[in-house]
C-alpha cells in the first residue's frame, strides 16, 4: 500500500472506535507525538474510503489537538519534555509551528475493505497480542526513559526509596511492578551487571 500525505482537515476521527484513552495518557501520547513526530511516517494513519481513520484514530484525534494549540501552549509543552535538549526543543518548537501553518498527515488507505473488515481492523489493530519481559526492562532499559514514552512499567515503584509498600526489604535490586495489561502485581529482581 502508498502513503501519502493529505491534509489534516480530509481526515476524520473514527467516533464509532471502541478504544478509548484516560486523561493522563492521552497527554503522554501528544507529548509523544510532539517530541517524536518523525515516527507518523514510520506508522500512518489508516483511513478507509471516506477518509475516516481505521488505525491511528487517537494519534490522529492527538494532531487535531496539536493543530489547535496557540504558539504559547505549543512552546511550554515542547518546553517540558524531558530528556530532550535545548537544541532538540528549538528544533521541535520550529518543526511543529511550521506545521501547524498546514496540518498534514500521512495516511495508507484501505478503501477496498467489506464493512465487516473495517471493524475486525479496528479491533485487531488495538489487540496487544504480546506480553513484556519486565526483566528485560528493568535490566537494559531506562525507566524514565520508558515513562516519558508512555510505558508505565513502575507505577508502584518510587525511584530513591525504592518499592513503595515494600521499603523494609533490605534489597533494594528488587523493584514491585504491576502488569499494566493484567493489573498483576509482582517482584523483579534487578540484575546488576558490569561492562568493566
Amino acid at each position: 500500500m502508498i502513503t501519502q500525505t493529505v491534509k489534516l482537515s480530509q481526515v476524520s476521527v473514527n467516533e464509532a472506535n471502541p478504544r478509548i484513552i484516560n486523561k493522563d495518557n492521552y497527554r503522554k501520547l501528544v507529548d509523544s507525538i510532539l517530541s517524536f513526530p518523525e515516527m507518523l511516517a514510520i506508522r500512518p494513519v489508516v483511513v478507509e474510503n471516506t477518509m475516516t481513520a481505521l488505525g491511528g484514530n487517537m494519534r490522529c484525534r492527538a494532531l487535531y489537538d496539536i493543530a489547535s494549540m496557540s504558539e504559547q501552549e505549543l512552546t511550554e509543552r515542547i518546553n517540558g519534555l524531558k530528556n530532550k535538549t535545548d537544541a532538540d526543543k528549538a528544533r521541535l518548537i520550529a518543526y511543529w509551528k511550521t506545521w501547524q501553518d498546514n496540518p498534514a498527515v500521512i495516511v495508507i488507505k484501505a478503501d477496498n475493505l467489506t464493512e465487516e473488515q473495517r471493524k475486525e481492523f479496528i479491533i485487531k489493530d488495538n489487540v496487544g497480542y504480546g506480553e513484556w519481559n519486565f526483566d528485560m526492562l528493568a535490566n537494559e532499559w531506562d525507566s524514565e526513559l520508558l515513562n516519558g514514552w508512555g510505558l508505565d512499567v513502575w507505577p508502584d515503584v518510587d525511584e530513591e526509596d525504592g518499592p513503595k509498600d515494600k521499603k523494609d526489604k533490605e534489597d533494594k535490586n528488587i523493584k514491585v511492578v504491576t502488569c499494566p495489561s493484567c493489573g498483576e502485581t509482582f517482584e523483579v529482581d534487578l540484575v546488576i551487571t558490569s561492562n568493566k
